[in-house]
């Protein structure tokens, strides 16, 4: 009994020694993500996205970095959600409206909101009753 009750306090001893050096161990290693954009580099969304990364960078200390991929150089853009998906690209910026039938939530978008007679009324601010 003695016997276990000394295991037992070693482990313990050795893991509160262990503990505090985990997270020192992993203070030093930098991380990359790799982010699929279907735009090209000039466009306002490319823009965004570089100094986004900036941003995170200058957040972090340089432990993250964002590794851009512009104008669909990893995949056509209906594929960037499987490239997210499958761990190709760790993020993904694309549109819903090139990947028919994959959402079908989304799908909601593509209704037409009102009939040709009534938009007009609507748009001057009246109330839709019925």
């Amino acid at each position: 009994m003695k016997l276990i009750a000394l295991g037992v306090a070693a482990l313990i001893a050795a893991g509160t020694w262990i503990q505090p050096t985990a997270p020192a161990y992993a203070q030093g290693k930098t991380y990359k993500l790799k982010v699929a954009i279907f735009t090209p580099t000039r466009s306002a969304t490319a823009r965004w996205f570089a100094k986004a990364k900036k941003d995170l960078a200058a957040k972090t200390g340089g432990k993250l970095v964002l590794e851009l991929f512009h104008g669909s150089s990893m995949g056509p853009m209906p594929r960037h959600y499987d490239l997210a998906r499958t761990g190709v690209a760790d993020m993904a910026f694309f549109q819903h409206g090139v990947t028919r039938g994959r959402f079908p939530l989304v799908e909601l978008m593509r209704q037409p909101l009102c009939r040709a007679e009534r938009c007009g009324r609507l748009a001057d601010g009246d109330q839709d009753r019925g």
